[in-house]
């Protein structure tokens, strides 16, 4: 069967994580389940990444120029992650936080410092979610900007 985009709806649950609307796509015989989706934007850039129906995947981006790093090490991280990261990592640490706790539709919900960065190397990392476990994560660079992809 052929999807046009205009078939694909995409809505927000309660708390603003996105999802494909099944009824539409059901009203057009489709049987199987939508994907999971996940979708970010920063600094006028766009980013959605989908998984199969089951899976969960959270996706972050952010603008590198203008971060306030002394605010962000110590409002997101704990002292070991700070040691962990050093200052060129503290943007990949916070996209890493951000797209685990998408992945388990929860957010930051104002609580960094809740979702510890376990392991932290060059294009990867882990971290804990509170009541999810291990989350690992991909990070990478480009353009000026920094972007983690969680998928479990």
């Amino acid at each position: 069967m052929l999807l046009l985009p205009a078939d694909i709806e995409i809505l927000a649950d309660a708390a603003g994580k996105p999802f494909v609307n099944p009824e539409p796509l059901a009203a057009l015989g489709v049987a199987t389940p939508a994907p999971a989706i996940t979708l970010t934007h920063s600094g006028g850039a766009a980013l959605a990444a989908a998984a199969p129906a089951g899976r969960v995947i959270g996706i972050d981006m952010e603008v590198e120029a203008g971060v306030n790093a002394e605010a962000l090490a110590n409002g997101a991280f704990g002292e070991g992650e700070r040691a962990m990261l050093g200052a060129g990592g503290l943007l990949f640490g916070w996209c890493a936080k951000e797209a685990a706790a998408k992945a388990h539709g929860q957010g930051l919900n104002g609580r960094p410092q809740s979702f510890v960065l376990s392991a932290f190397g060059g294009e990867e990392a882990s971290v804990d979610v509170p009541g999810g476990g291990p989350v690992a994560v991909k990070l990478a660079r480009e353009g000026g900007r920094v972007m983690a992809l969680a998928l479990g």
